[in-house]
């Protein structure tokens, strides 16, 4: 479990809450061996974290007792063997010639992710569109900076990469990305340096 920006308590809460699949403090406490207040100091702040929720589940007579489980978010506290998976399916295509299938596949994969973003767009003004373009490649992981430079040219800086073992096995995906960000600011970009090659970042400026 990945669980060092976790104190000791919250870990072995965390842990409780996933091999049951949802706790009340009750249970929490009886099995940790600490008083319910204290859990609900931990819960209350796992769950401000975004960490896990609660919902209410009835049964028999009386009040329904308040259950906590974990959220999506959380699975970043547990090892995930996905993105390992994933970079060797893709070697084993590419290896066995089909490079070009796979190349289709990320075409078609920005040209649905353009398409949802066009409707996101739709309706913005000049002013909003930079903004928004912004917020969604944010929302998609990858730490963005859009902004001017002195010759009042666009550049986008992304200073994460959500994809590295698929981008590392296929520079390709690289490729829709600059098209899917000209398609979006309607300007043509030159990608200055990758984190690909070791830099920080990945930068793209619009061309003069």
């Amino acid at each position: 479990m990945n669980d060092e920006l976790l104190s000791p308590a919250k870990a072995e809460l965390i842990r409780l809450i996933k091999r049951q699949g949802s706790v009340s403090v009750k249970e929490a406490s009886k099995k940790m061996d600490v008083s319910a207040s204290t859990i609900r100091q931990h819960l209350s702040r796992l769950q401000a974290d975004g960490f896990v929720d609660k919902r209410l589940k009835r049964g028999g007579i009386g009040r329904p007792s308040k259950m906590y489980y974990l959220t999506e978010k959380a699975d970043i506290f547990f090892d995930n063997r996905e993105s390992e998976l994933l970079r060797e399916l893709l070697q084993q295509l590419i290896t066995s010639g089909k490079r070009e299938t796979v190349e289709e596949f990320f075409s078609s994969i920005c040209d649905e992710n353009l398409e949802r973003c066009q409707r996101r767009l739709l309706g913005a003004t000049e002013g909003e569109k930079l903004p928004a373009i912004q917020t969604l490649l944010q929302e998609w992981g990858y730490m963005p900076e859009c902004r001017h430079d002195d010759s009042d040219r666009l550049v986008i800086e992304l200073h994460h990469c959500p994809y590295p073992n698929v981008a590392d096995v296929v520079p390709y995906q690289c490729f829709c990305e600059k098209r899917l960000l000209e398609s979006l600011t309607g300007r043509s970009l030159a990608l200055e340096c990758s984190m690909l090659e070791g830099a920080s970042s990945c930068q793209f400026r619009e061309d003069e």
